[in-house]
């Protein structure tokens, strides 16, 4: 099971990013000389676009064979064996495992899949708090 994000939450970092890479380009070019600044400009764009294409590309909540990664492969993981429990607050889960706290924000899930994580953490007999 892949959990997207919301559309509204990626549109957002491509704006950023276009927002970026327009102003950077714009600061590269009219300026005669340049300095290391202007060369930053460029990182942050090409930070803001490297975001963009990681949450377009990789899904917020993964559940597959036995394991849930938050985040995408730079997430955390945590088998769904050594889950203890799981608490609903605010909308946000937490959920213990034995070594690891895992948060999900729920604000960052497409509704459809958060559908699916509420029906899948029912399916689940393990404790709510």
């Amino acid at each position: 099971m892949k959990l997207k994000y919301k559309q509204k939450l990626v549109r957002y970092h491509l704006i950023f990013a276009l927002i970026w890479s327009g102003y950077s380009l714009l600061v590269f070019t009219h300026k005669e000389k340049r300095d290391w600044l202007s060369y930053g400009w460029i990182l942050i764009s090409i930070a803001w676009i490297s975001i963009y294409f990681y949450k377009r590309k990789y899904p917020y909540v993964s559940i597959q064979n036995g394991i849930m990664q938050v985040g995408g492969p730079l997430g955390k993981k945590v088998n769904l064996d050594q889950i203890r429990s799981i608490r609903k607050f605010a909308g946000d889960y937490k959920i213990n495992a034995e070594s690891k706290i895992i948060k999900i924000n729920t604000n960052k899930i497409d509704n459809e899949s958060l559908q699916e994580l509420n029906a899948f953490f029912e399916s689940l007999e393990i404790e709510w708090t």
